[in-house]
């Protein structure tokens, strides 16, 4: 069972720690996409 998460640098965190209950835990949140484009036009 996973009990805590912690980011740091990663996307749009700077730093974030997450302490997880028993039972069910949902994170709900925007999806973040970034895109690089290496085609060529």
């Amino acid at each position: 069972m996973i009990t805590a998460l912690s980011l740091e640098n990663f996307a749009a965190f700077k730093k974030l720690d997450l302490e997880f209950s028993s039972g069910i835990n949902i994170i709900i949140g925007e999806n973040s996409v970034r895109r690089i484009s290496e085609g060529t036009e």
